[in-house]
C-alpha cells in the first residue's frame, strides 16, 4: 500500500476518537474543510503535515506512516451491556478501549497480547487450585 493511502487510512482511524470532524480538525490545528480533503484523499498528507499531526495528537513519530492493524467497529449506535441477536453489543468503555488499542504500534500490540496470555495462564492456574480446594462447586 502506498504511503498516501496508509496516511489517509490512519487519519480516518483516528477520527473515531472524536465527536465530530470539526473537533478532530481543531485537535489537528486545521480547518474542517481541509480535513475533509485529507480524509477523502482529495489532497495527500505530506511528510511535514503527517509529523505535525502526530505532534498535535501526541502520537509516536512516524505513526501515520505505519500500516496499523485496525479493527473497525461499525453500526454501534448505543452502548449496551446486553447480548442482542447473538451478537455482543459493546459498552462505551469497550469502544473506548478498542479505539485506544487501534492506536498502538504493532510491537506494542504484541507486548499487550503477551501480557494478556500470561494473565490468562495465571488465572487458569489459580482456578485449578480453587477447584482442587472446593471441588466442582466453583
Amino acid at each position: 500500500m502506498e504511503i498516501r493511502e496508509i496516511r489517509k487510512n490512519n487519519l480516518n482511524t483516528l477520527l473515531v476518537n472524536y465527536d465530530s470532524k470539526e473537533r478532530f480538525a481543531e485537535a489537528l490545528g486545521i480547518k474542517a474543510s481541509y480535513l475533509y480533503q485529507l480524509l477523502t484523499g482529495l489532497r495527500p498528507i505530506s511528510e511535514k503535515t503527517a509529523r505535525k499531526f502526530e505532534a498535535a495528537l501526541r502520537l509516536p513519530h512516524n505513526w501515520l506512516d505505519q500500516e496499523v492493524d485496525t479493527w473497525q467497529i461499525t453500526n454501534i449506535t448505543e452502548p449496551s451491556d446486553q447480548y442482542a441477536k447473538g451478537k455482543f453489543i459493546y459498552t462505551k468503555q469497550d469502544i473506548d478501549l478498542i479505539n485506544k488499542f487501534n492506536l498502538l504500534m504493532p510491537d506494542q500490540k504484541t507486548h499487550f497480547y503477551m501480557v494478556i496470555a500470561q494473565t490468562v495462564e495465571k488465572n487458569e492456574e489459580d482456578f485449578k487450585k480453587l477447584k482442587q480446594i472446593y471441588g466442582d462447586k466453583t
